[in-house]
């Protein structure tokens, strides 16, 4: 079988999968009309040039967004390691976001978005990784990211926020640093929380004081891989 074939049999094998997964997750949903919906949102955000923004939505699990529209309120405070769609999200919906960022050029973009849609209410961060490999990811960087990145939330008393994401670099030590900073009752969100890097910081939300709930499903906006787990750990109160 020469390279062509053999991609074009790859390509066929995956959309093959990716069908037969797509079926399985409407179908075993329990609630067929939202995997519909979330069908339509990664079909337009994956193949036609429809923001996230404009669908209203951000880079996690869609079962997860839908859980949120019931659970936020306008009188929460947000924080988000990363910003992008998900800081428009929150903006619209909660009295103040505070959102950090590590890309000086997305920086820069969502600044412009930000002024664009008129939003007023967020607070941005810039705080770049001083690091060899700016990529890297996980508990490597926890050290430095704990001085800059991550350490960003320092500032803000404990029990401040209501809903903390997990969405950018070094996730473990986020993790971490979160888990005093929000308030009983809020909720710290962790994205791609099947990674198996990304274990140590799930392990620190074990126990009596959280309680976890898992949304897996599709994402926008991605063709391979489009299904997968983004976490929501509750502070009890």
């Amino acid at each position: 079988m020469n390279v062509s074939v053999s991609n074009v049999a790859g390509k066929i094998g995956r959309t093959g999968l990716l069908l037969h997964a797509w079926i399985s997750y409407i179908v075993n949903s329990g609630n067929g009309m939202g995997a519909l919906r979330d069908f339509r949102i990664w079909i337009l955000t994956t193949f036609f040039p429809v923001s996230m923004n404009r669908l209203d939505v951000f880079w996690v699990s869609l079962p997860c967004i839908r859980w949120l529209e019931r659970y936020l309120r306008p009188d929460m405070k947000v924080f988000e390691w990363g910003s992008g769609a998900s800081t428009v999200y929150f903006a619209k919906r909660v009295e103040r976001v505070v959102s950090v960022e590590h890309d000086g050029n997305w920086y820069r973009k969502t600044g412009k978005t930000m002024s664009v849609s008129g939003i007023r209410n967020v607070r941005r961060i810039y705080r770049p990784l001083n690091v060899e490999n700016p990529k890297a990811d996980g508990m490597v960087l926890s050290r430095t990211l704990c001085r800059s990145y991550a350490g960003a939330i320092k500032s803000f008393p404990d029990g401040y926020f209501d809903v903390i994401l997990v969405d950018g670099k070094g996730r473990v030590e986020c993790m971490s640093l979160a888990r005093k900073k929000v308030k009983r009752g809020g909720i710290v969100i962790l994205d791609d929380a099947e990674r198996s890097q990304y274990r140590p910081g799930i392990s620190l939300y074990r126990g009596k004081s959280w309680k976890a709930r898992r949304f897996d499903g599709p994402s926008p906006c991605g063709i391979w891989p489009v299904f997968g787990r983004t976490t929501v750990f509750l502070r009890k109160a």
